[in-house]
């Protein structure tokens, strides 16, 4: 069993341990604190996304468009059919980390 009891400089000096180690514990009561992204950064994220997502679909489509029906014989796709794919896509190949 381990009993700590707290010393003047901040440090915990326990019972069980050799020779008068002792353990710093100045931070064992420190809340770690959350910094929030400005208004500012928040309107900058919304507007890459509206700006990058149909850029990426449209990209798509216009992918699709020249190059499946040449090589498979299919139809041209419209701007919602590209964006559908793209989310399909996304579900099934989604990388997922396992921590």
């Amino acid at each position: 069993m381990l009993l700590l009891s707290p010393s003047k400089d901040g440090l915990l000096k326990g019972s069980s341990l050799e020779h008068g180690e002792r353990i710093n514990c100045s931070m064992m009561n420190a809340i770690p604190t959350i910094e929030l992204p400005s208004p500012a950064e928040i309107s900058l994220g919304i507007l890459l996304v509206l700006i990058t997502v149909p850029l990426g679909v449209a990209l798509f489509k216009w992918l699709w468009n020249i190059t499946m029906p040449q090589v498979f014989d299919l139809k041209e796709i419209t701007f919602w059919q590209a964006f559908r794919l793209i989310l399909i896509a996304s579900f099934l190949f989604k990388m997922t980390s396992s921590s």
